[in-house]
């Protein structure tokens, strides 16, 4: 049983790109990052609105005022035509890298 759930935290981690540490602090009842909450919501494969329901409990929004935002609402809305093999939280941050916008994640991957 232990094993499934290391297994489990450790996919999620890294379909999130973020890290187990980062994991642990958010079940010690830690407040993360909106950025952290994204990519981890984002890489659940959460919808628009239960993602907005998550970061209004966590005591933030998502803004179309808001650069960041708006990349990441534009992502989320509609049939974006991505390619399916690459995670949408990957496209995502490449076009926040392209813009020079902080990146959803809390650890760089290696290349």
């Amino acid at each position: 049983m232990l094993n499934g759930r290391r297994g489990r935290c450790k996919s999620i981690c890294d379909a999130a790109n973020v890290s187990e540490r980062m994991l642990q602090y958010i079940k010690n009842y830690r407040q993360p990052s909106k950025e952290t909450l994204l990519a981890i919501a984002i890489s659940l494969g959460l919808e628009i609105d239960e993602i907005q329901h998550l970061l209004k409990k966590a005591g933030y929004a998502l803004s179309a005022s808001l650069p960041n935002d708006a990349v990441v609402c534009w992502f989320l809305s509609g049939d974006r035509k991505v390619d399916g093999t690459v995670p949408v939280l990957f496209h995502i941050n490449e076009v926040l890298d392209e813009l020079k916008l902080p990146l959803l994640m809390t650890r760089l991957k290696s290349s």
